[in-house]
């Protein structure tokens, strides 16, 4: 009777490593998996099967023997990016998405603040915006080839109510957008130079440089410094790129290997921007009176606006020499973020590409700042939000803080635009909006997301 229990457990033991086996091979009617062998110890899938010694011990895929050899390094995540419902191809995807979102949302507030009144607080009816649109468009094509309907422009404009106004707020969402967008690229291109979240354009100089440049106008031509379009833009190009090559020649002077270290030429940076603030603030308290002294100060914290059409052609200078070569080198940006052996290996100076990157978003900072005044602290803002929204490769951020740059000036404006109706608001710049509202979203993308640094 013993021997029988002995038997009936031998056979259910038997049954049930059978049934694992067969579990383990991915065939529960007994079957083997393509390529394997049922009685193999050790099999592939091409055939070159190793047969185990008979009573030998039978361990998953392998023999005793080879259990304590190494196992090979597996990737725990193995995607093919090149796949179409990859990883990889979905963030695509996502960011594509969130980037048309973002364009229609830009698109919608360029509408809501083409039909804002100015004289009132009050909107055009939609039809009335698009026909005063579609009138301008008209009417520059008509004078553009000499047509008779450019003739009779004045009862074309007599007949479309607030067309003056369409027109008005046309001209300035240009500009608006067009210097939201280089403010924004500009930051993107010093944090990623500088490999540091919080480098902003007034960390180095730059920003001095075109206080310098007012503060000479005005000492030179009081109150008419405002209508001086072009001396603006030269002299403030002359300030802002000499305190640049100054940083960095200092830096360069200060290192050993004689290439430019990142964390002195912030230190540098700084450094020279506080004492350049305070010979000035000293000077203008001294030779400056107070005409003076307000003009300075509206033409720093406001700006000067457009002002005429060789404001324009200032302006797209600005974008053709400063925004255009941005858009070349975005993919070389990504380097500039490496050391310089990891660069080297690459085939890429990363000094070089760090110098010109500087040297192009100082022209884009150089015109946002003469046109709106006090908006540094886009240039912090913007790069943060579009990472936390778009990731952190630079080629993405370029183009987003385009569109998210564009859409915080016209929100900002927009701001300003309902202020400029209450005399006690009316001083409210765009710069002190900005300033307002980044603080809560900084607080938010801290709190939530530091993507890209961490």
């Amino acid at each position: 009777m013993q021997t029988g229990l002995n038997r009936t457990r031998q056979e259910r033991n038997d049954n049930r490593s059978g049934s694992t086996r067969q579990r383990r091979n991915g065939n529960s009617d007994g079957g083997t998996r393509p390529g394997r062998s049922r009685n193999d110890g050790y099999s592939v899938s091409r055939g070159n099967s190793r047969r185990s010694s008979p009573g030998q011990f039978r361990f998953g895929t392998g023999t005793r023997k080879n259990h304590n050899r190494k196992k090979a390094s597996v990737d725990p995540f193995p995607v093919d990016l090149s796949v179409p419902g990859s990883i990889y191809s979905a963030d695509r995807r996502s960011a594509r998405k969130k980037f048309l979102y973002a364009l229609l949302a830009l698109f919608l507030l360029v509408f809501i603040y083409l039909s804002f009144r100015t004289t009132k607080i009050a909107f055009l009816p939609p039809w009335q915006t698009v026909a005063n649109l579609f009138t301008c468009l008209k009417l520059n094509l008509a004078g553009m080839f000499h047509m008779n309907y450019y003739e009779s422009r004045r009862a074309v404009i007599e007949a479309h109510p607030a067309y003056l106004e369409t027109t008005t707020r046309l001209s300035g969402v240009v500009s608006i957008v067009a210097m939201g967008a280089a403010m924004s690229v500009a930051g993107v291109v010093f944090q990623s130079v500088f490999r540091n979240p919080i480098a902003v354009p007034t960390m180095l100089g730059v920003s001095s440089g075109i206080n310098i440049a007012n503060f000479i106008l005005v000492m030179q031509f009081s109150l008419l410094a405002v209508t001086k379009t072009s001396l603006r833009f030269i002299y403030g190009y002359i300030g802002s790129l000499s305190i640049l090559f100054l940083v960095i020649g200092v830096s360069r002077l200060t290192s050993k290997n004689g290439s430019w270290s990142v964390v002195d030429v912030l230190l540098i940076g700084t450094t020279l921007t506080r004492v350049l603030t305070q010979i000035l603030s000293s000077i203008q308290n001294a030779y400056m009176d107070d005409a003076a002294l307000q003009t300075l100060s509206e033409m720093n914290m406001y700006g000067t606006g457009i002002g005429n059409a060789r404001g324009w052609i200032f302006l797209a200078l600005a974008l053709l020499f400063g925004m255009f070569p941005v858009l070349l080198m975005r993919n070389s940006l990504n380097v500039v973020t490496f050391t310089e052996e990891e660069s080297k290996t690459m085939g890429l100076n990363a000094n070089v590409l760090r110098v010109l990157a500087l040297i192009f978003s100082t022209i884009l900072i150089v015109a946002a700042q003469i046109y709106c005044g006090d908006v540094g602290m886009l240039a912090l803002l913007v790069p943060h939000a579009c990472r936390y929204l778009f990731g952190s490769n630079t080629r993405d951020l370029i183009f987003s803080s385009i569109i998210v740059g564009g859409i915080m000036m016209i929100l900002c404006r927009f701001i300003v635009a309902l202020t400029m109706f209450n005399q006690y608001l009316s001083v409210i710049s765009v710069g002190m909006i900005i300033n307002v509202i980044s603080i809560p979203l900084m607080i938010f993308i801290l709190f939530t997301q530091r993507r890209g640094w961490e």
